[in-house]
């Protein structure tokens, strides 16, 4: 994979980074891979895509795991979408 950055603030950064393929953070998560694809296709998470393999880091957990307690609170995914634009975080 190539990746381009700007600085060596940014390769430092990469190279700090944790990686999950689909399958890793579905297990991390405690929900299935399908419920990821879901998220992904109504917008509400944007991994990482090399050809088919979707590849997730620590941020998306950090999303998913505020997705997941929303989701579980009862708001719909058109819902949740609407608080994460507006930067709307409830606890």
């Amino acid at each position: 994979m190539k990746i381009e950055t700007n600085t060596n603030d940014d390769l430092s950064n990469l190279l700090k980074t944790n990686f999950y393929k689909i399958g890793d953070m579905a297990k991390l998560l405690g929900v299935h891979q399908q419920t990821l694809r879901n998220w992904e296709r109504k917008k509400l998470i944007k991994p990482i895509r090399v050809g088919k393999i979707r590849i997730y880091t620590d941020e998306h957990i950090e999303k998913c795991k505020l997705i997941k307690s929303y989701s579980e609170k009862g708001i719909s995914l058109a819902g949740i979408k609407a608080l994460l634009d507006n930067g709307v975080v409830i606890k």
